[in-house]
């Protein structure tokens, strides 16, 4: 009698009831999350001048060079219609004037050739941005071409969302808001493949973490009797949400690391930090769990083949022939240098991180980047006070290791083309500092779900309206010049179709994102069991 109760085949019902209900929530999640970021993407896709941001102009040529067959393109030149740029196309950010300064592109569609200084970049990312271009080559082509780039940037985006909720982990989802910055999202609506570039590493950072952190990770297939808990007087209530496949973070994690590899030079020395960052995340004896799987196996030979066509392409395509500029170069010796650095450009990296546009002529203000910080820090730092050693070394050193790069970039740099690098280049790795603490289970136990609901929310609340603003600034700026204030309906250039649809597509972009984060950390009976993170015994935290 007890069996025909709670036996084997009437308890599969509500395992199937939970996965099924799991399932769409998830689906649900990554749709509303690509609408989202989309939209948010497409906001600055619509709103920005052609050259609105760090050397469009440059990823421009290389777009359309690519879509056309010219891969290599070691003169630097590529043939590309003389319709495609406007005339004098940096006179907004040389002469600090509006966007109106810009010469109107001719009719032509006969190829000249045409300098780059990205003709060496790998065409992965070039390709399908740089299709619209061929078809059309004049300034719609290039808005949808940076449509196209803000949607291949948002499907990264939602997927890293996708693991969130599958996880069950509310703080991931409101870290995700977070390191999806105004800059991010202003990179992922132009012809810049950094946009993408980041995006991929957040994916990545995501799929490994989910890996090796979550404890939920490691059953597959998950057996009916793993995904029930006993209640009181026999009857078995679904416990936490599904678990995620393995073998999807893998082939996520697979997709993530080929592509923030391939698509700029860095990509391949910023893929080996976060793998060593993720070694000494890692859960003790998971990376060698993970090693005897098949899947990773494949996975870790398509990534290294993958790095080895990389690093044919390095050597052979002269993206390493750099052109020094005499009039950029700066004469500082090493101790001055330094200084320089902390003094001037590591607020300029702090900065750039949330909002620096244009050519980093447009800030964002001090409050709201400071309120951006604050945000982040709430997340983070408890989460490494409380963490174990590895877990701080790692932070630690992860952070370490990207400040770095940046410093040995402008040693590198100095007294050739001046100061060179951009924090904007670490970002795929250095979101790990971020992300990583969403997966340290004290830190979750100690905030609880309802100050994990209020802290969510909070990442929200600042999120939207920097957005917004941030938008708003930048548009002002080109309509109307870079002293101006604030008026985003006005100004002697303004964008295709007028502003009013950039800003109806951000607004409708924050929209979606605030509806999904606020309506995920809704509590419920449903979701009691979302705390299934804290009933993790203390032991298999990181020493």
């Amino acid at each position: 009698m007890q069996e025909t109760i709670v036996g084997a085949t009437p308890a599969s019902a509500p395992v199937r009831t939970q996965r099924t209900t799991s399932d769409r929530r998830v689906r649900r999640a990554f749709l509303a999350a690509l609408v989202a970021f989309f939209g948010i993407g497409a906001g600055w896709a619509l709103a920005l001048p052609i050259n609105g941001t760090y050397d469009e102009s440059q990823h421009i040529v290389r777009a359309y060079g690519v879509a056309a067959g010219q891969i290599y393109a070691k003169s630097g030149n590529q043939q590309v219609p003389a319709s495609l740029l406007p005339g004098d196309v940096q006179c907004q950010w040389k002469e600090r004037v509006a966007a109106s300064c810009q010469v109107p592109a001719p009719a032509d569609h006969h190829r000249v050739s045409t300098p780059t200084t990205a003709a060496g970049y790998s065409p992965l990312y070039y390709l399908p941005v740089g299709l619209p271009m061929l078809i059309s080559p004049t300034y719609g082509g290039i808005l949808a071409g940076r449509l196209v780039s803000a949607l291949l940037s948002a499907l990264l985006l939602a997927g890293a969302v996708a693991i969130a909720v599958r996880l069950g982990n509310k703080l991931l989802v409101g870290a995700l808001v977070l390191v999806a910055t105004p800059m991010v999202m202003d990179l992922a609506g132009s012809i810049n493949p950094n946009g993408l570039e980041i995006a991929a590493g957040v994916l990545l950072w995501c799929a490994l973490l989910a890996l090796v952190r979550h404890p939920a990770t490691a059953p597959e297939p998950d057996s009916g009797a793993a995904a029930r808990v006993p209640a009181a007087r026999g009857a078995v209530r679904p416990a936490a949400p599904a678990p995620p496949s393995t073998h999807a973070l893998v082939v996520a994690a697979g997709i993530a690391s080929v592509l923030l590899m391939a698509i700029r030079q860095l990509g391949p020395l910023l893929l080996g930090v976060i793998l060593l960052a993720i070694v000494l995340l890692a859960r003790p004896g998971r990376v060698r769990e993970l090693a005897r799987r098949r899947d990773v196996r494949w996975a870790a030979g398509i990534v290294v083949a993958s790095g080895l066509v990389m690093l044919v392409w390095l050597l052979t395509s002269g993206v390493t022939d750099f052109a020094a500029a005499p009039q950029r170069s700066l004469s500082y010796g090493p101790f001055s240098t330094l200084r320089q650095i902390v003094a001037v450009r590591v607020p300029f990296y702090l900065q750039q991180l949330v909002g620096q546009f244009s050519y980093g002529e447009t800030t964002l203000p001090i409050w709201a980047i400071i309120a951006w910080y604050v945000v982040v820090g709430a997340l983070a730092v408890p989460a490494a006070l409380v963490a174990g050693r590895r877990y701080r070394v790692a932070i630690v050193g992860l952070v370490a290791v990207c400040v770095a790069i940046l410093v040995a970039l402008e040693f590198a740099f100095i007294h050739s083309a001046g100061w060179f690098a951009h924090s904007r280049y670490v970002l795929p790795s250095g979101v790990g500092a971020v992300l990583a603490a969403c997966f340290v289970r004290r830190w979750q136990a100690a905030l609880g779900a309802a100050a994990t609901a209020r802290l969510v929310r909070l990442a929200v609340v600042v999120a939207v309206p920097v957005h917004l603003y941030a938008l708003a600034t930048v548009m002002t700026r080109f309509q109307i010049g870079p002293t101006s204030m604030m008026q985003p309906f006005h100004g002697s250039w303004l964008p295709k179709g007028g502003p009013l649809p950039a800003l109806a597509v951000e607004i409708v972009g924050l929209a979606v994102l605030a509806v999904l984060v606020w309506r995920g950390t809704r509590n419920s009976s449903a979701e009691s069991a979302d705390d299934h993170m804290a009933d993790v015994p203390a032991t298999a935290e990181l020493a």
